[in-house]
């Protein structure tokens, strides 16, 4: 993922990374943002209608409604997660904006980038205790997302392994930083950084 405002420049030739198979057309980079905008608009006219008198809509109204409308849009959010999901069966990263705008997909992060030695690996959820390892002890697609997060501190990046165990990269003071344990996966637990 990286900040909205870098889109023109990672659209471009850039020192960052290449996309192979870029979305150009805007309607569909956005299609994720449209999808949870209607969502959240139909869900507030939903309730508004059952005169929920001011009360906050959330999370549990959206799951315990049963309005056809509302189940369209979360099978609309549900299939595009699949297609996102299938684009990273295509070797190479998918680029998000961190609003969720799709750039492409098959990205190939420069190995031109500055490597990193050492990263941070968090040992607390919240990343405030950290060790520092080097960066050897991690296979190819971590030390790509390591560069990457190097040379772009807005961005963060998530790595999915070979053995399907996923990690969260970001800068965070001063290096990049990974959690001790993978995020997601058959051996974790749910870890933030």
């Amino acid at each position: 993922m990286i900040p909205p405002d870098m889109v023109e420049q990672v659209i471009e030739e850039n020192p960052y990374l290449s996309i192979e198979y870029r979305v150009t057309d805007e309607i569909t980079r956005k299609r994720f943002q449209t999808l949870l905008v209607n969502l959240m608009n139909t869900l507030g006219e939903v309730y508004g209608r059952k005169a929920n008198k001011g009360k906050p809509v959330g999370w549990d109204e959206y799951v315990a409604s049963n309005e056809e409308s509302l189940a369209l849009l979360d099978e609309a959010v549900f299939d595009l997660a699949h297609l996102f999901a299938d684009l990273t069966s295509v070797d190479g990263a998918v680029v998000f904006t961190g609003a969720f705008e799709l750039l492409g997909f098959g990205a190939m992060i420069s190995v031109g980038l500055k490597g990193v030695g050492t990263v941070a690996r968090a040992l607390d959820i919240e990343g405030l205790q950290t060790e520092q390892v080097h960066s050897g002890s991690f296979g190819a697609r971590h030390r790509s997302a390591f560069r990457f997060c190097n040379a772009v501190h807005e961005a963060i990046s998530i790595v999915v392994s070979q053995d399907l165990l996923v990690r969260f990269v970001k800068w965070k003071e001063g290096m990049v930083t990974s959690p001790g344990v993978p995020c997601f996966g058959k051996r974790s637990t749910f870890h933030g950084i």
